[in-house]
């Protein structure tokens, strides 16, 4: 089935906190920082898919990817996450952080490499979605956005 990822808009803000509250998040600030989500569409104007990339001066932090089960392959996830940081580049955020209870591997594979907490910028813990994850297990992940490609 083919989507088309496109900014969001905000009368997309319902659509996408039902899409995160299917999947257990807990966006409370999405209101916030709807002009930074991206949503993944259906031809029929269905949202299926949402990614955040939250910019913190000159850093960017994604946020929440979630496809919905029927629309998931790991390509369409791969596809999602690369227009999250042809996005970010057009933002020209210099450098791009997630966090993950994942494995690695699939982020490596973008050329993102492993951080400890110490080396993210302040900008990025000063964020309240990166906050609420401080003292769990998670992995902190960057990848350079201007340097290199991380596709």
């Amino acid at each position: 089935m083919t989507m088309v990822f496109r900014q969001a808009r905000d009368h997309d803000l319902l659509p996408i906190q039902r899409l995160l509250a299917r999947a257990g998040l807990h966006e409370d600030d999405a209101r916030n920082i709807t002009n930074y989500f991206l949503v993944a569409e259906t031809i029929d104007n269905e949202i299926v898919g949402i990614i955040g990339l939250e910019p913190a001066g000159e850093y960017g932090l994604l946020r929440s990817l979630v496809l919905e089960t029927d629309y998931f392959t790991p390509a369409k996830g791969m596809g999602f996450l690369e227009a999250a940081l042809a996005y970010g580049r057009k933002l020209e955020l210099k450098e791009v952080y997630l966090l993950t209870r994942q494995a690695g591997v699939f982020f490596e594979q973008l050329n993102f490499r492993q951080m400890k907490l110490e080396h993210v910028p302040n900008e990025i813990q000063r964020l309240s979605h990166f906050k609420q994850f401080e003292n769990k297990n998670v992995s902190i992940f960057a990848c350079e956005l201007l340097e290199q490609s991380c596709e």
